[in-house]
């Protein structure tokens, strides 16, 4: 995410841009554009470097919920990828203690 108004250029890229700050969360474009990216890999075309069309993204029709709902959606999504973080560690801390617990008990039972 661009964060400054200055006008640039990067050669081969899709850059979206929002119209109205005040209709548009710019959190909220980035998710569902991340979102999108997923989709659209599946929609690629060419040979040796996959590419999605400026023709094909230029069409693209887009719907977009109202801005407060906007930013619910981005802090709702935030607060999931908190808990998802969290079980993650957690799965990995009880993984290792797993391990640890089994060559524990191999080691008592070659002793």
């Amino acid at each position: 995410m661009v964060d400054n108004d200055r006008h640039f250029s990067v050669k081969n890229v899709a850059l979206f841009k929002y119209y109205d700050r005040e209709l548009t969360s710019p959190f909220f474009i980035k998710k569902l554009m991340e979102h999108l990216a997923l989709d659209l890999q599946s929609k690629a075309a060419g040979g040796d470097q996959s590419f999605v069309s400026l023709g094909f993204l230029r069409k693209l029709v887009i719907a977009l919920p109202p801005i407060e709902e906007q930013h619910r959606i981005v802090a709702k999504v935030d607060e999931l990828m908190d808990l998802c973080d969290t079980r993650k560690a957690q799965l990995n801390n009880a993984q290792t203690t797993q391990v640890r617990l089994a060559d524990f008990i191999v080691g008592q039972a070659v002793e």
